[in-house]
């Protein structure tokens, strides 16, 4: 799901859970919250437009980066990756990657039903197939870095937030 505030009185009441958010409205901060999924940063480079993604596996096999992407009306537009579990330690099963029928960001896991999922290569992947060309982050692991909460690393634990604003 995609929320869409061009008007900046669409904020009245509480905040609306959604996996992206768009804006062309100025004075208005998007935030993102995870713990181990991918969080992107989106703007448009004549600074009028950004959004905010919260990318995890079930966003990205929903096409959620080029549905945030369908809401701008420019074309040149750079995207921040921040930090994500890595593929030194995100392994999934078979199911999941079902999802996924290119296989791109996969790597093989600890046997034949397991793999290593990289969402920052098919993040990337997603949002150059968008024509994204300007792309910067991506390359801190979650688990590894102990700065950041890592639900597969501690269980239960919090979520740091990203967040980005028009002035």
């Amino acid at each position: 799901m995609l929320a869409d505030h061009r008007d900046a009185m669409s904020m009245a009441g509480p905040a609306p859970e959604a996996d992206a958010a768009y804006t062309s409205a100025a004075g208005q901060v998007l935030a993102i919250m995870v713990a181990d999924c991918l969080p992107i940063l989106l703007y448009s480079r004549n600074g009028n437009e950004i959004a905010a993604i919260h990318a995890g596996w079930r966003g990205l096999a929903a096409n959620i980066i080029a549905e945030t992407l369908a809401h701008f009306s420019s074309t040149d537009i750079t995207a921040w990756l921040g930090p994500a579990i890595g593929p030194c330690h995100y392994e999934v099963d078979a199911p999941l990657r079902d999802h996924f029928p290119g296989g791109q960001g996969f790597a093989p896991g600890r046997d034949a039903d397991h793999w290593m999922f990289d969402l920052g290569v098919l993040a990337r992947q997603q949002l150059t197939a968008c024509g994204v060309q300007t792309l910067a982050g991506g390359d801190v692991c979650t688990f590894c870095d102990e700065r950041f909460y890592s639900y597969r690393r501690d269980g239960a634990t919090g979520r740091f937030a990203v967040f980005i604003w028009r002035e």
